[in-house]
């Protein structure tokens, strides 16, 4: 899936260095979140800049009873895992 920095999905600002995505299958949406780590200082644009990403995946469905269920991972990949 294509990444976007767009100010949607769960970022609320397009230009930021964040990138985003989201579907849905199943009645379950994800949502990828891929931001450098640590935020502000560099982006993916710059990649030889960027230590380490901070990857957060959002699963949201709604129950039997109507409710909303949200699940969230985020996990954060040093450089060099990324980087070949």
């Amino acid at each position: 899936a294509t990444m976007y920095d767009d100010g949607t999905n769960g970022d609320s600002v397009s230009g930021d260095g964040i990138y985003t995505n989201s579907d849905t299958a199943s009645n379950v949406t994800r949502r990828w979140i891929l931001e450098p780590y640590p935020s502000g200082g560099s982006t993916f644009a710059t990649p030889n800049s960027v230590s380490a990403v901070l990857v957060t995946v959002v699963s949201q469905w709604v129950d039997m009873e109507g409710n909303s269920r949200p699940v969230q991972l985020q996990s954060l990949i040093n450089r060099r895992q990324f980087v070949q």
